[in-house]
């Protein structure tokens, strides 16, 4: 019977037991709510300054003048220099070919004899006149004419002896032609002469590009023109703006300097792009050390050089959040700030509205916080700002 009862009454005094427990806990203590920190942050000074706008491009090296090589007298060639060959460098006033120049020498001795036969004719028409005046002078009362006085055949006789000299001038200038010299400082493209051929005026002997400088056609965009100036002529082109290029083809990209001399006459009717020429000086020869030479035909990243703009607020785009805004510290707390950019750049924008010169500008990252956040500035322009917590704090005392 016992052994029935016990394990009710064991139960029930334990659920007493727990029922005591729950209705005498202790009160908890009551204290506090622990203060939040104030959120740490940096700043630096909005100061304007002045801004130079680049516009990005990418064109393709090409050449500046482009020429073709013609002999200017008939001949065949007897001799052709080593350098006449595609690729090879030309310099101003080397020889390429030659001709063979006898007959032109004969020419040449020809017209040599007939100005010494005009020189003396005309020697003899001086002499045959001065004795025509002689004579008249003699007879008192009256006026020889000028067929007497051999005038008309002195001047035949003067005529003859410059159009001797005149083709003694043609025949030396002949026979330099027969020596065949580079008039330009290019680079061979084409060559289709060779040693014996028979040569005439209407023969292309070589085609090349002038390699003392190229051009690099830019496309720009339509809203970046108003930032180039492009009206301001000089003596060897439009515009002044300087041009830097880069070289893909090293590692990394070497850069180049240019000049942007004009420009396009109209814009593109399908990209509404206009084009934008740079010329680089040089472009073929190494200009510095470990500066390896272009070549023609490749492609060259550009940053042209735009109008500066002074009294320009500048700041880095890592500043800048969507909308776009921007957090400044006034009076202690974090305020942000709705902006106007007028031209953003890969590392920097300009601000046209929003931020006014003096204004602490929070360079720290701080995500989605609420305008009016208590702050601390640990750094103004780089430099700490040693007690901040306690001048933040009397920013915030009324």
């Amino acid at each position: 019977m016992l052994s029935k009862i016990l394990p009710p009454l064991v139960l029930l005094a334990l659920v007493g037991i727990a029922f005591l427990i729950t209705q005498t806990r202790p009160d908890a203590a009551q204290g506090s709510k622990p203060a939040r920190a104030p959120l740490l942050v940096d700043v630096i000074t909005v100061q304007p300054q002045t801004f130079v706008p680049k516009v990005f491009s990418t064109g393709k090296l090409q050449a500046s003048r482009d020429y073709a090589i013609y002999p200017l007298v008939s001949g065949q060639v007897t001799f052709v220099s080593p350098k006449l060959k595609v690729g090879a460098f030309l310099t101003k006033g080397e020889e390429l070919l030659r001709l063979d120049d006898a007959e032109y020498r004969v020419a040449l001795a020809n017209a040599q004899a007939a100005v010494e036969q005009a020189k003396a004719a005309l020697a003899e028409e001086h002499a045959r006149a001065e004795q025509a005046r002689k004579d008249w002078q003699k007879q008192a009362g009256s006026t020889p004419s000028s067929f007497a006085l051999r005038e008309p055949q002195v001047a035949a006789a003067e005529a003859v002896l410059k159009r001797t000299q005149s083709e003694l001038a043609l025949a030396q200038l002949n026979l330099e032609r027969t020596r065949i010299r580079a008039q330009f400082s290019a680079r061979l493209t084409e060559v289709n002469v060779k040693a014996g051929a028979y040569v005439t005026p209407n023969t292309l002997l070589a085609l090349a590009y002038a390699s003392d400088r190229a051009e690099v056609y830019l496309p720009v965009l339509s809203e970046d023109i108003r930032w180039l100036n492009l009206h301001a002529e000089t003596g060897s082109g439009a515009g002044a703006s300087t041009v830097a290029l880069y070289n893909p083809l090293t590692q990394p990209p070497q850069q180049w300097s240019a000049r942007l001399v004009r420009s396009g006459a109209a814009l593109d009717a399908r990209t509404q792009q206009l084009q934008v020429i740079a010329e680089i000086e040089q472009p073929f020869q190494a200009a510095g050390v470990g500066l390896n030479p272009l070549i023609m035909g490749q492609f060259v990243e550009a940053h042209v050089q735009g109008v500066p703009i002074s009294e320009a607020i500048v700041i880095a785009n890592e500043y800048i959040y969507q909308g776009p805004e921007v957090f400044v510290v006034e009076a202690g707390k974090l305020v942000r700030k709705s902006i106007a950019i007028g031209r953003r750049e890969p590392t920097h924008s300009l601000i046209t509205e929003g931020l006014v010169p003096g204004a602490k500008l929070v360079t720290t990252l701080v995500g989605n916080v609420s305008s009016g956040t208590a702050v601390t500035i640990r750094t103004v322009d780089g430099k700490e700002t040693g007690s901040a917590h306690e001048e933040t704090t009397r920013e915030l005392q009324p």
